[in-house]
C-alpha cells in the first residue's frame, strides 16, 4: 500500500524521491511521512455534516404518536335473538353455527301440535261470535240473515234467527189484532153517535111537537110522555156510544203504548246481547291474532340476510322455554364498526375524534391496504379479565386482557382495501389492530423520553 501512495506521488510531489528512499529503509515510516490525500481528509467534513444533519432532522421531523389496540370488527345493528314466545319444541334445525343465510331463509322448525290446537280452539270461538253478532246486527237492522258459506255456524244462527223472527213477529202480530179490533169498535162507536145523535134531534122535535098539540089539546097527555120517553132514550144511546168510543180510544192508545214497549224491550235485549256477544268476540279475536302470529313462528325463518352466530344449547327434540335463546343472528349489509380493547396505560392519550388506522389481521395491510376510522367513544370506566370470563363484558379479542382495560368504538370512514381475495367480504368478527393516531412529535422527543429517566430516576437506590 506504501509503494501505491508512493507511486502516485514521484509525478506530482518533490518530495516523492525522498519517500521512495524512505521506503526502502522503513516502511512504516514512509507511509507515516505520506501526506493525507484531499479526498481522505473531506471524509471527515462530510461525516460530520451528516452528524449535524441528522440531529437538526431528528430536531424537526415530525412522526406519529400511535397507541395499538386489538379488537374485531361489529355490525352498528344488534344481535338477532330469535327467542320462542310460549313452551315448545324443536322439530328440525336447517343451519349451522357460522352459516351466511339469506332473508326469509328457513332457519328452523319448532312443532305445530300446541300452536295447532290453540288456534283451532279460537278459530272456533271467533266464528261463533262473529256469527252471533251478524245475525243479531240484522235482527236489529230489520234485515234478512244470510249465512256465510265458510262459517258453519251460522247454520245455527240462522234458526235461532227464523226462531225468534218468529216469536217476534207473532208477539207484534197480536198487539196490531187487538189494536185492529178496538178500532173497529170505534168506528162502530163512532157510526152510533151519529146515528144516535141524529134520531136524537128527531125526538126532541117529535117532543115538542106533541106538547104544542096537547096544549092546544089535539094531543093527549100520553103521546107527550111516549115522547119525552123516546128521547131520554135516544140521549142515552148517545151516551152510551159517545162512552164505548172514548173507552175504544184509550184502550188503543194502551195496546199501542204495549206495542212500542214490547219492541223497545225486544230491540234493548238485542242490543245487550250483540254488547255481551262483541265483548267476547273482542278478546277472542285478539287470542286469534296472537295464535296465527305463533302458528306462522313454528316455521323460524331469517329476517335478514345475516350470519348464524350462535344455536344456543339446543338439538332436535329439545323444549324451548318461553324467551329461552334459540338462535342468534349477525346482521350482514349494514355498516361495520370496530370495538378495541385499550390497555389502562394507554387510555388517558386516546380522545374521541382521533384518526385510526385499522389493519385487518387476515389481511396484512402492507399489501392490501387498510380502513380508516375515527374513534366514536371511549368506555368511562375501566374492565378487568374476571368481567370478560363471567361474560359481563363482551370478548373482543378472543383472549384475556392483561391487568385493567377500556373498550373503545371506531367508526370506519373509508374502506382503503384492495387487491383482496376472490370472494372476500368484511363480516363481523374479523380480528384486526388498531392504530390510534394521538398526535406527533419529533425523533428527539422519543430518544429524550428514553433517555432522561435513566439520569433522573437512576442512582438512587438507597444500598
Amino acid at each position: 500500500m506504501a509503494r501505491q501512495l508512493l507511486s502516485s506521488h514521484k509525478a506530482t510531489d518533490p518530495q516523492g524521491d525522498a519517500l521512495a528512499v524512505l521506503e526502502f529503509q522503513s516502511p512504516t515510516s514512509a507511509l507515516i511521512a505520506t501526506p493525507v490525500p484531499r479526498s481522505a481528509r473531506s471524509v471527515s467534513l462530510w461525516v460530520g455534516v451528516a452528524v449535524i444533519a441528522s440531529i437538526v432532522a431528528a430536531s424537526v421531523i415530525k412522526i406519529d404518536k400511535v397507541v395499538t389496540g386489538q379488537g374485531k370488527l361489529v355490525s352498528t345493528e344488534p344481535t338477532t335473538l330469535i327467542q320462542p314466545l310460549d313452551t315448545s319444541i324443536v322439530r328440525a334445525i336447517y343451519v349451522q353455527q357460522g352459516q351466511r343465510v339469506t332473508k326469509g331463509q328457513l332457519l328452523a322448525e319448532l312443532d305445530p301440535t300446541f300452536a295447532a290446537a290453540n288456534l283451532k280452539a279460537d278459530q272456533e270461538q271467533v266464528d261463533s261470535y262473529t256469527a252471533q253478532v251478524e245475525r243479531i246486527q240484522a235482527q236489529l237492522a230489520g234485515n234478512p240473515y244470510v249465512p256465510s258459506v265458510s262459517n258453519p255456524n251460522t247454520a245455527l244462527q240462522l234458526e235461532t234467527y227464523n226462531q225468534l223472527q218468529a216469536q217476534y213477529t207473532a208477539g207484534v202480530a197480536n198487539f196490531d189484532q187487538q189494536i185492529a179490533s178496538l178500532k173497529a169498535q170505534l168506528n162502530q162507536s163512532e157510526s152510533d153517535i151519529r146515528q144516535y145523535a141524529q134520531r136524537l134531534e128527531l125526538a126532541n122535535n117529535v117532543e115538542a111537537m106533541r106538547q104544542q098539540l096537547q096544549k092546544m089539546q089535539v094531543g093527549s097527555r100520553l103521546d107527550s110522555l111516549a115522547a119525552a120517553d123516546s128521547r131520554i132514550s135516544m140521549a142515552g144511546n148517545l151516551a152510551d156510544a159517545q162512552a164505548s168510543a172514548n173507552k175504544a180510544i184509550g184502550d188503543i192508545a194502551s195496546i199501542q203504548a204495549q206495542r212500542d214497549t214490547y219492541i223497545q224491550q225486544w230491540n234493548a235485549n238485542l242490543s245487550q246481547q250483540i254488547q255481551q256477544a262483541q265483548n267476547l268476540l273482542a278478546p277472542a279475536q285478539q287470542s286469534l291474532t296472537k295464535d296465527l302470529r305463533m302458528h306462522q313462528l313454528i316455521m323460524i325463518k331469517a329476517p335478514n340476510d345475516a350470519i348464524v352466530l350462535n344455536l344456543g344449547q339446543t338439538s332436535v327434540g329439545s323444549v324451548l322455554q318461553a324467551g329461552q335463546q334459540f338462535i342468534s343472528l349477525t346482521p350482514l349489509g349494514t355498516p361495520l364498526e370496530a370495538d378495541i380493547v385499550l390497555s389502562g396505560q394507554d387510555t388517558g392519550y386516546v380522545n374521541a375524534g382521533d384518526k385510526v388506522d385499522v389493519k385487518l389481521d387476515s389481511l396484512p395491510f402492507l399489501q392490501y391496504g387498510k380502513l380508516t376510522g375515527v374513534v366514536q367513544y371511549v368506555s368511562s370506566d375501566s374492565f378487568n379479565p374476571e368481567q370478560v370470563q363471567s361474560g359481563a363484558v363482551k370478548d373482543v379479542t378472543g383472549s384475556l386482557p392483561q391487568g385493567l382495560f377500556y373498550m373503545a368504538r371506531v367508526k370506519i370512514l373509508q374502506n382503503d382495501l384492495h387487491n383482496t381475495p376472490p370472494g372476500f367480504e368484511l363480516a363481523p368478527g374479523m380480528p384486526l389492530a388498531a392504530d390510534v393516531k394521538i398526535g406527533k412529535r419529533t425523533v428527539t422527543e422519543y430518544m429524550m423520553k428514553r433517555v432522561l429517566p435513566a439520569f433522573t430516576d437512576g442512582m438512587r437506590e438507597p444500598d
